[in-house]
């Protein structure tokens, strides 16, 4: 009984070293290889909004890469919250909006993890930077509603790419 207890013990000793020496090569090629992120920091959305998207979509190469249905299901994730902030006129938002804010910049840090469009799309319009600049500025929320939808309007009028 002995014997085959000292072979599992043996065994699994082998295992952890492979595991181990595994794990080591691993966090020294991740380590290695990858670039340290930068953080996000806020920026003020430009008071001639408009003519950035305008300009935005006019120079960039992922315009045509893009689609408008992409765009687009970025903007819906903010319909509801500029529903709800339009009808009032308190300076400040509703917790519930910036909740809904939070989630719409986590969707699409998500969503341009997963597509290198998306991604080029973010930060070439910088969109989370602003939308990280409104806290719970309730005329910057408005703006950037309305810079979203400039942007969406110009990709479908320069003839961006149909889903």
């Amino acid at each position: 009984m002995a014997f085959y207890q000292n072979n599992r013990d043996n065994r699994n000793n082998r295992s952890n070293d492979r595991r181990n020496q595994g794990q080591q090569f691993h966090n020294r090629q991740s380590q290695q290889s990858r670039p340290q992120p930068e953080s996000i920091n806020p920026l003020l959305l430009p008071e001639d909004y408009v003519k950035e998207a305008e300009d935005i979509i006019l120079k960039e190469e992922w315009f045509r890469r893009i689609t408008t249905s992409k765009i687009r299901r970025l903007f819906s994730l903010l319909i509801d919250s500029y529903n709800l902030e339009s009808i009032y006129t308190d300076k400040t938002l509703k917790p519930e909006t910036v909740r809904q804010l939070h989630l719409a910049q986590i969707r699409m840090l998500y969503e341009a993890g997963r597509d290198k469009n998306v991604k080029a799309f973010l930060e070439s319009t910088k969109l989370v930077h602003y939308l990280k600049a409104i806290k719970d500025d309730h005329d910057a929320f408005i703006n950037y509603f309305h810079y979203m939808e400039a942007l969406v309007a110009y990709h479908k009028y320069f003839g961006g790419k149909e889903a």
